[in-house]
């Protein structure tokens, strides 16, 4: 039985944020043998560079929801996506920045625009399969790590509020990867097999650099890399190929290592 941390009279129903991997698919599975109200949601991305992953992830949802028996409903996020994390994903780099589009979307699409969506299919508990756990503190509910500290995903949670915290539920926080794999194989679920995802949804080939251009963004200025004393050093070529803290690819080898301190994009 797993516990929601809910109270004992609780009748309402529960939506299971599907992206039609393994873990938010065992997640689904453990809340139905769990005798929870639940169904299934997937969002749907189209023009967000993830047409294909989009739509693998919908029919693998649909699979999975049909195999143990609840209802699956799919929900159009394209437009708050494109907004809130390609258009943000853009600027960042623009600027001289490296964005976390996990992080941001965590906190305004999955569990912002999905869960309002969610609500209005009258759920009032959002789950995913996040590595994390959702714990009752002195001053309301609070985020911690999950048990498998080499899966933990509470750093792409950190920034929900507090509201969102009280409303989402992580039913993987006490399983090992390991464990979730053996729940999926042993039920037959349609992707116990399938790979874990790797990739920014909108970057599968890893490639953002050519993603951002592809995007509008001017991914080729040149500009000097400077040392903190002030000597040039010589020429990059382009700001988004950087990040601070980065040593390997600068162009300027030999000597002592040197890493990017700063960004200056104008």
């Amino acid at each position: 039985m797993i516990d929601l941390l809910l109270p004992k009279d609780f009748k309402g129903k529960i939506a299971v944020a599907m992206s039609g991997g393994v873990d938010s698919s065992v997640a689904a599975y453990l809340l139905k043998e769990s005798g929870y109200d639940v169904f299934g949601v997937t969002m749907a991305l189209r023009g967000c560079n993830c047409d294909k992953t989009s739509e693998i992830a919908v029919i693998d949802a649909k699979k999975v929801a049909d195999f143990i028996g609840i209802k699956h409903v799919t929900v159009d996020a394209s437009e708050a996506f494109k907004k809130e994390i390609i258009g943000d994903f853009v600027s960042e780099y623009m600027e001289g920045k490296t964005p976390s589009p996990c992080i941001r979307c965590n906190h305004f699409i999955k569990f912002g625009f999905l869960f309002d969506e969610i609500k209005k299919l009258g759920a009032e508990i959002v789950i995913t399969g996040h590595y994390a756990e959702i714990k009752q503190g002195m001053h309301g509910f609070e985020l911690h790590k999950g048990a498998d500290i080499a899966k933990d995903q509470s750093y792409f949670l950190q920034s929900l509020t507090k509201e969102q915290i009280s409303t989402a539920r992580f039913p993987l926080s006490s399983y090992s990867k390991d464990e979730i794999r053996k729940i999926a194989h042993d039920t037959g679920l349609p992707v116990a097999s399938k790979p874990d995802s790797q990739d920014i949804c909108f970057v599968p080939s890893g490639d953002y650099v050519t993603a951002l251009s592809s995007m509008g963004a001017k991914t080729d200025v040149k500009g000097d890399i400077v040392h903190v004393n002030g000597q040039v050093l010589g020429e990059h070529n382009g700001v988004v190929n950087y990040t601070v803290g980065q040593r390997r690819g600068l162009g300027i080898g030999g000597g002592d290592p040197l890493y990017v301190t700063a960004i200056n994009a104008d």
